[in-house]
């Protein structure tokens, strides 16, 4: 499942993205989908970006992402 996302925080090792009233999680850098990396070094946080649902860990309520693209402007 395709969802749009706005990135909260990017790290070295990823970013993290919340969508819906509870939904949040983790792109991890492996989970960029083989993007270019200036597109993906060009995501800062308040962008959206669409993403792609692999995941889910219940005991802590995140899920795990995988980036599909940038968003056109929300």
């Amino acid at each position: 499942m395709q969802i749009e996302a706005q990135v909260v925080s990017v790290q070295d090792y990823g970013f993290f993205v919340e969508f819906g009233l509870h939904g949040s999680g983790l792109v991890h850098k492996s989970h960029f989908n083989s993007l270019p990396t200036q597109t993906v070094s060009a995501i800062e946080a308040g962008d959206w970006v669409t993403v792609e649902i692999i995941g889910y860990k219940p005991e802590h309520r995140k899920f795990d992402l995988i980036l599909i693209g940038e968003s056109p402007s929300v």
